[in-house]
């Protein structure tokens, strides 16, 4: 069994907004808000991580476009539909 190393903590003070922000992501994600701050603090300093940023934004257009397409498609065939039968 690896020995965890102990965490330290840290006061900060934050706008009010954010603190908000933080504590709303918590409630969502059914984490403690230490965890949110963490995992964006971790994000925000390692590097290279634009990389992986810019894939999962390109998989969510890659997503995106291929719903448009089939709402596309579905909405064709309802005029489609529409027009033959009047």
């Amino acid at each position: 069994m690896s020995a965890r190393r102990k965490k330290r903590q840290m006061t900060v003070y934050l706008d009010p907004a954010l603190s908000r922000a933080i504590g709303e992501m918590a409630t969502r994600r059914r984490q403690s808000g230490s965890l949110v701050v963490e995992t964006a603090l971790t994000a925000f300093f390692t590097p290279g991580d634009d990389a992986t940023g810019e894939a999962a934004t390109g998989r969510r257009l890659d997503r995106m476009e291929r719903r448009l397409a089939r709402l596309e498609r579905d909405v064709g065939i309802g005029v489609e539909t529409l027009v033959s039968s009047a």
